[in-house]
């Protein structure tokens, strides 16, 4: 599942990544500056950067991107958690 995409009005790519052997669900989360890095972060990991406002794990964040993002990590928590 993708919540966002690259397009001329947006430079992050973020969709969940699905392993059979990640012990929880994976959200990759790619800036187009820096796809090479290829970040990958555990729900865990999503929901502290939620919780503290801290995204500075992110290659390629700016505070200019924290709503959309915010809202991109947001929508992936309430997903799993739907589910679960």
């Amino acid at each position: 599942m993708a919540y966002l995409r690259y397009s001329k009005d947006c430079d992050w790519y973020v969709f969940a990544q699905h392993s059979p052997e990640a012990p929880e669900e994976m959200l990759a989360i790619w800036h187009v500056e820096h796809r090479g890095d290829g970040p990958v972060f555990p729900l865990s990991l999503v929901r502290t950067m939620l919780a503290t406002s801290d995204y500075s794990p992110i290659p390629g964040y700016t505070p200019g991107a924290k709503s959309l993002l915010q809202i991109a990590l947001s929508e992936f928590v309430q997903d799993f958690e739907s589910e679960s």
